[in-house]
């Protein structure tokens, strides 16, 4: 008998831990918030006045203009724990860029 009120003691309490934790994530007034549209573009940055390559770091930048394009995927794995083929793309996209 004790291992069986044991079982069930245990299913009861997990069963109470789920409602407990469905019941306080209702309960946050964050999750529960929309923003309207304006609200939303009122936070977000201008576009229009953002440089693209403000994210990268500026060893990167002078590699590429320097045509060390192996220094820069180098340097942009070391910056963004990038794999080899995601820095590769990513330095041959901000040269595209940078030369149009």
């Amino acid at each position: 008998m004790g291992e069986f009120q044991t079982i069930v003691t245990v299913i009861l309490a997990l069963i109470i831990g789920f409602i407990f934790g469905r019941s306080s994530k209702k309960s946050d007034p964050f999750v529960e918030q929309q923003l309207s549209r304006e609200e939303w573009n009122s936070l977000q940055p201008d576009k229009d006045n953002s440089n693209p390559y403000d994210d990268v770091h500026q060893d990167v930048l002078q590699a590429i203009e320097s045509g060390n394009l192996i220094e820069a995927i180098k340097r942009f794995r070391q910056h963004h724990s990038a794999s080899l083929k995601e820095a590769k793309g990513a330095v041959d996209a901000i040269r595209k860029n940078i030369n149009s």
